[in-house]
């Protein structure tokens, strides 16, 4: 009761405390994962995260399959908000999807049904390849679990279908308009832009992965943006080597011009400079 106390004013240091000396004089596995979950929620309020997951670690080594569905839930939830926090996005969609649908309110002092649908969502949209986002195991269109999970957002649900389909427009769009929420909330704010930023980059790839040129006009309508600022993303992910695109080659200098069709022409990446004209020279040894 006295860890309790401390905690409801506060004094999370000392509610730790507290409850760390419980935890040592717990006889019952019971008490000892009631313990267990006592230290998690305070080191999640502490901001303490890698105390979190050593902690769920230790919870679950101690109560294997044997937990109850609500207290794995939690576990589970405390572990996925802990690894978002140490922007472990991907090891955090997965245990967000992995969530039981049963958690209801038991943990609303921590997170709600509806968050862990939005922020598993979120950070698998930014980190799943397609095959990963479609796998029936650990993925998401066809993991019947994590599309029961996804529920409690269909909206979030909705953008990773369109986003499978190719419908970027709309994805990037919807994005932006919970953007402002996503900014207000406690635990997704520090992480929104680069999310966003993540799964932009993947849609630009993904994009022009099927294609040996790109028309610059299209795809600029197509992702929001400027023809200019197209480029500008673009030679940033040729340049670290995240995107090949065809090349004309003239001697040892691989010179791709975005002109008057706006249209790529490269296979290789390399280093990029940006002239005067708007043309773009890669300079870069060949393979």
């Amino acid at each position: 009761m006295l860890g309790e106390l401390h905690y409801d004013y506060g004094d999370l240091n000392e509610a730790f405390r507290i409850f760390h000396e419980e935890l040592e004089s717990c006889t019952m596995e019971t008490q000892v994962i009631e313990s267990h979950l006592k230290l998690i929620l305070v080191s999640l309020k502490r901001g303490k995260l890698e105390d979190v997951l050593q902690w769920v670690d230790k919870v679950r080594e101690r109560g294997g399959g044997s937990m109850e569905s609500i207290v794995a839930a939690k576990v589970t939830c405390a572990c996925a908000l802990g690894n978002m926090g140490l922007q472990r996005y991907k090891t955090a969609a997965r245990e967000f999807l992995d969530v039981s649908c049963g958690l209801g309110d038991t943990f609303n002092e921590v997170i709600l049904p509806r968050d862990v649908a939005i922020y598993g969502g979120l950070c698998a949209l930014a980190t799943y390849d397609r095959s990963e986002i479609k796998a029936r195991t650990q993925g998401v269109l066809a993991n019947n679990h994590a599309w029961r999970v996804l529920g409690f957002a269909p909206e979030i649900r909705k953008i990773i279908t369109e986003f499978h389909k190719g419908h970027y427009t709309y994805c990037l769009n919807y994005l932006q308009s919970i953007k402002p929420n996503l900014l207000l909330d406690i635990y997704a704010f520090k992480h929104v832009e680069r999310l966003f930023d993540q799964i932009r980059e993947k849609a630009l790839l993904e994009y022009a992965q099927p294609f040996e040129s790109l028309n610059l006009d299209t795809m600029a309508r197509e992702f929001n943006s400027s023809v200019s600022g197209l480029e500008k993303e673009l030679v940033v992910l040729i340049t670290d080597n995240k995107l090949q695109v065809p090349f004309l080659s003239v001697a040892s200098t691989c010179r791709f011009e975005a002109l008057k069709l706006k249209t790529i022409s490269l296979f290789y990446p390399a280093q990029a400079l940006v002239d005067s004209d708007k043309k773009v020279l890669y300079r870069g040894s060949f393979q």
